[in-house]
């Protein structure tokens, strides 16, 4: 009986242990099951985190690609803009070395224009005082070979007169004083000699008849220039009947 009993609990004892056993290695499958799960979880949250760390290092690369993109732009604007400025400042700095030798030309032309003009106004003046001390000359050459015939007969014309002063010289130019209005003679004139010595016989000739009237002959000074015929000055400007004329020169042109 004692040994069925030990038989009895022996057998109990292993049937506990297997069961004991079953249970331990139930527990070490749960526990390696467990570890694995945890260990899946684990990578999972690993490869996870690993793809957030890609995905976010993917952002933070483009980020940093956008953003150095964008100083690229802002510097190819900046020196895009650089550049602009530097064009428009060399066309302007251009344009106002353009004007400026412009200026200078036109300066130097209204310069050179000015002296152009001032070189013809000396040489108009020269000139003019030139000529006018010719014709003074001339008037007073004139002079000298001019007689002045008065009391003539009202139908005594220049052939007429000529004709009768050439006993005296050869005559050169013979001038009756006629009314504006009318045009008939005053019974006045000039008579002019190519040779001087022929004043001296037409003065002999005073007191001969010509057409019934006796002619008066005298020396013609100054009276010859006073005369009904108009006569232009050197400046232009013209003179009628009873004046007479004044050259003023060497004026400023301003």
């Amino acid at each position: 009986r004692d040994r069925s009993h030990r038989h009895r609990d022996e057998d109990r004892h292993k049937v506990k242990g297997d069961k004991d056993k079953d249970r331990d290695r139930d527990k070490d499958r749960d526990r390696r099951d467990r570890d694995r799960d945890r260990d899946r979880d684990r990578n999972r949250d690993r490869d996870r985190g690993r793809d957030r760390d890609r995905d976010r290092d993917r952002d933070r690369d483009r980020d940093r690609d956008r953003r150095r993109d964008s100083r690229d732009r802002d510097r190819k604007r900046k020196r895009s803009r650089e550049r602009d400025r530097r064009s428009r400042d060399r066309d302007e700095r251009r344009r106002r070395e353009e004007r400026e030798r412009e200026r200078e030309r036109e300066r130097k032309e209204r310069e050179e224009r000015e002296r152009v003009r001032q070189m013809e106004e000396e040489k108009r003046r020269q000139e003019e005082e030139l000529r006018f001390a010719e014709e003074e000359a001339e008037l007073c050459e004139r002079d000298k070979r001019t007689v002045f015939v008065y009391h003539l007969h009202p139908r005594v014309d220049s052939k007429v007169l000529s004709d009768f002063f050439s006993k005296a010289g050869k005559v050169r130019d013979v001038r009756l004083i006629t009314d504006k209005k009318t045009g008939k003679s005053k019974g006045f004139g000039y008579i002019e000699f190519y040779d001087p010595s022929a004043v001296v016989g037409a003065l002999a000739m005073q007191g001969y008849e010509l057409m019934g009237h006796a002619v008066m002959v005298k020396v013609s000074e100054a009276e010859k220039n006073v005369v009904n015929t108009t006569v232009t000055n050197p400046s232009g400007a013209t003179q009628g009947q009873g004046s007479t004329r004044l050259y003023i020169g060497n004026l400023n042109p301003k």
